[in-house]
């Protein structure tokens, strides 16, 4: 199939990457910004620069429009959603990169704004149950035993008050010596670890077999600092 090619003179329609304000508000566009989110950006008009990178535009504030420049950063799809939640929006519709638009259907649903322009897919069904079941985990007796278990002594009372930890902590131990036998970086090491220790997490929130990660942590090849993860914050 030969390719048309389009008009000389002819100029080719750029879709941003940008998330539009749904619900009708009255009155001028609320351009409020979270302290969390503003101490990582220098404002330029209505433009927001990297802190830490000052020569890239991150995104343009239209108040009832945010759109970013590629590349998108996780946390900046972050911000434009933590942005939208802050100013009260309830529903949205995303345009662009089919990958900008995924990150924002995850990042506004989490927080609770329905989204349009966009077919979730399974993969992110799969996001969102897991940052679903973390958020619970979070008050779950079992699993703070086993985060907050810091020395030998800990873990030995909480395996006292909850046998089936036995197993979590030793798994945990194999994470952290494969880390450190396994893996140069620092940083991947302990991304690696942290990973590791999220996955117990959620399998004794869940009631899964601790026992099957062991497996599955021995056989992955750790990448080398992975620069985006759509399923951590910054």
């Amino acid at each position: 199939m030969i390719e048309q090619q389009a008009p000389a003179g002819s100029a080719r329609r750029v879709v941003l990457n940008e998330i539009r304000r749904l619900d009708n508000v009255q009155g001028p566009p609320d351009r409020s910004m979270p302290d969390t989110i503003a101490k990582h950006y220098v404002q330029d008009g209505n433009a927001y620069r990297s802190a830490y990178n000052q020569d890239k535009i991150e995104f343009i504030d239209r108040g009832s429009r945010l759109h970013a420049y590629n590349p998108v950063s996780t946390f900046t799809a972050r911000a434009l959603a933590e942005t939208a939640s802050e100013r009260g929006w309830k529903s949205l519709e995303v345009t662009g990169k089919t990958s900008f638009q995924q990150s924002m259907y995850v990042e506004a649903t989490t927080r609770g704004i329905e989204v349009q322009g966009y077919q979730p897919t399974a993969k992110d069904a799969e996001i969102l149950q897991r940052r679903s079941d973390r958020k619970e985990a979070a008050s779950n007796p079992l699993v703070q035993a086993f985060v907050t278990a810091d020395t030998a002594k800990d873990r030995k009372a909480a395996i006292k008050e909850f046998p089936q930890l036995k197993q979590a902590f030793d798994v945990d131990a194999e994470a952290r010596a494969f880390a450190a036998e396994k893996i140069d970086s620092k940083k991947a090491a302990q991304a690696f670890v942290d990973r590791a220790r999220d996955n117990i997490a959620l399998a004794l929130h869940r009631g899964q077999e601790v026992g099957l990660l062991r497996r599955e942590a021995q056989q992955s090849k750790p990448a080398p600092e992975p620069e985006r993860d759509q399923d951590r914050s910054r």
